[in-house]
């Protein structure tokens, strides 16, 4: 799909201004603070659904919006319950109108099946029926290398308790003093909650950071969590560092 200035403009924003109001939000919500998390979300919510139905082909991202925004009304108003899991499901909600706008971005079209089974969850759980919802955490993984262990990460946001949960999982498999990587290369965002959760790993294994760009290395270094974990602009680069330091 050509993008034009409008679209330019709009996913300026996005990365700008409305993305960082959603992190908050769903750190606001993560925390219980559901009230003033809902109201935090509200207003970029409102905005992307409504700017999206007047861009060409962003029509369907406008609908999926709407859908998570009724959601979240829902839970506002307390006609659902603010259970664990629907604050969980809401969560998954909002991330995933940000995926649905990088898919029609990127590939001209939205992953209608992936679409279709976080509105279906959305729906059940309105209508207090019981669903499971599919893992996310399968984009963390653990690589063995030559000397080293690598944590890949693929989803190209991270900061849900599902996201947490799995990369602490992965992190513990590492013997303390171990030297390891966190390969965030695909990652977009990053919540602060994440990074500082992964900090008493940075402080019982030899960790470095690899592959940070855009908002995800702004908000490492501006939390200031440079002063836990080591950095490096990618993969190859820490591997020659490596390999000269071994050679000395």
């Amino acid at each position: 799909m050509s993008i034009d200035p409008m679209v330019e403009e709009f996913f300026a924003e996005v990365n700008d201004k409305y993305y960082p109001q959603v992190i908050e939000g769903l750190e606001m919500l993560e925390s219980g603070d559901m009230s003033q998390a809902l109201e935090i979300l509200a207003r970029p919510i409102h905005t992307i659904k409504g700017v999206t139905g007047f861009m060409a082909g962003f029509e369907p991202a406008s609908t999926f919006t709407h859908k998570v925004e009724d959601f979240l009304k829902a839970l506002q108003a307390g006609d659902i319950p603010s259970s664990e899991k629907n604050l969980g499901l809401a969560g998954r909600g909002v991330t995933a109108i940000f995926q649905v706008l990088e898919q029609i971005q990127t590939d001209g079209e939205l992953n209608q099946s992936e679409a279709d089974e976080i509105l279906q969850l959305l729906s059940s759980a309105t209508a207090g029926e019981k669903e499971t919802l599919t893992p996310m955490a399968d984009c963390i993984s653990l690589v063995r290398l030559d000397g080293f262990q690598v944590v890949r990460i693929t989803c190209p946001r991270l900061h849900l308790e599902e996201h947490r949960a799995a990369l602490d999982e992965q992190l513990r498999e590492i013997a303390d003093g171990d030297e390891a990587v966190l390969d965030v290369t695909d990652v977009r965002t990053i919540g602060s909650s994440v990074w500082h959760d992964m900090t008493a790993h940075a402080a019982r294994l030899q960790l470095t950071v690899v592959g940070m760009r855009g908002s995800c290395r702004s908000t490492f270094h501006s939390w200031g969590f440079d002063r836990y974990f080591d950095s490096c602009p990618n993969l190859e680069m820490y591997q020659e560092r490596r390999a000269e330091a071994e050679s000395k």
